[in-house]
């Protein structure tokens, strides 16, 4: 076939000259048919196959205690002690003893020598260290925190703040309420038209000649009481608007403690600014009355601080404050 085939021909003349030149190079000592080269390899890797597989057989296993039933030997055990006995019905009798819960008396028979025997732990610490941690977790906002109404109208009455912004005026009154300092940020709603406090504290934010407003904010009798609308969502049953109504019908009457009440915070719009004034602290107001069902809610409210407003000086001005943003309103 090779005779009469000259691809075969060709074939056999290059493995016969590539064999002469391993031979000569020394890198085919022993010449191999293609099938027996396979095969060798083949059982080569069978018995490293086999050798492994005998190793992890022959490899002795680890010395282990087999678990055994103390009670279906019928074996009686004392579970009030531990004599220290490391047989399998000990070792059973201690797992069944250490299930129950340890009382004080089961103690007294061991070491006490180990400062871990005997630990009395405070229940009551424990209770308070857990509500101590729940209450760093919540972020506090206005609604978990309490404010002193009173120490915040002696310290800004008539006075305008020195940065413009509703979170300025949380600062402040943070500042005034407690002596401690570095309070940090305290979150509130600053889209809603009053900001209500832990107690029965409520700021009420009010703005003068605010340009496309839908409402207009008025100051009647001379400035003893004032105008206030709601926001477009709030209505009679808005709990705003109840507490709003319940703490200012207190504030009327006079019921409220010292450091409860409403504060009246004013900024009034500067065209040359483009923008806000800081918040001026026009003082505490009552409920005066109210048109329920309207929308916005409409409120008439009474400044408690009419005449110190009145009689506060702003600097080398001759009106004050509280004069000014009522001949501009």
């Amino acid at each position: 076939m090779e005779d009469e085939n000259p691809y075969l021909r060709m074939r056999a003349a290059k493995i016969a000259r590539n064999k002469e030149r391993l031979e000569s190079l020394g890198l085919m000592k022993k010449t191999l048919t293609r099938g027996a080269s396979a095969r060798s390899a083949a059982a080569a890797a069978a018995s490293s196959s086999s050798s492994r597989r005998n190793k992890k057989r022959q490899s002795p296993l680890p010395s282990v205690t087999v678990r055994r039933s103390a009670r279906r030997a019928g074996i009686a055990v004392d579970y009030r002690e531990w004599s220290g006995d490391t047989s399998a019905s000990s070792a059973s009798a201690t797992r069944t003893a250490a299930a129950a819960p340890i009382k004080a008396t089961q103690i007294s028979g061991r070491d006490t020598t180990s400062a871990a025997a005997e630990v009395e732990i405070d229940e009551d610490a424990l209770l308070a260290a857990k509500k101590s941690a729940a209450s760093s977790a919540i972020k506090p906002s206005t609604k978990n925190t309490t404010c002193s109404v009173g120490a915040i109208v002696r310290r800004w009455l008539g006075k305008e703040l020195e940065s413009t912004g509703k979170a300025a005026v949380i600062d402040a009154a943070m500042g005034a309420s407690t002596s401690v300092g570095g309070v940090g940020s305290i979150s509130f709603n600053k889209y809603s038209g009053l900001c209500e406090w832990q107690n029965d504290a409520i700021f009420l934010w009010v703005n003068i000649n605010a340009p496309n407003a839908d409402v207009k904010n008025e100051f009647l009798d001379g400035g003893r009481r004032m105008t206030w609308f709601g926001g477009s969502r709030m209505h009679d049953g808005t709990h705003g608007i109840q507490n709003l109504i319940r703490v200012g019908r207190k504030a009327r009457n006079g019921t409220l403690d010292e450091a409860d009440g409403i504060i009246l915070w004013v900024r009034v719009h500067d065209p040359s600014r483009k923008g806000f004034t800081p918040y001026v602290c026009l003082g505490r107001v009552c409920y005066d009355t109210h048109a329920p069902g309207t929308r916005p809610i409409e409120f008439v409210l009474k400044l408690l601080d009419y005449d110190e407003l009145k009689d506060s000086q702003s600097g080398n001005k001759e009106m004050s404050l509280f004069e000014e943003i009522i001949t501009e309103a």
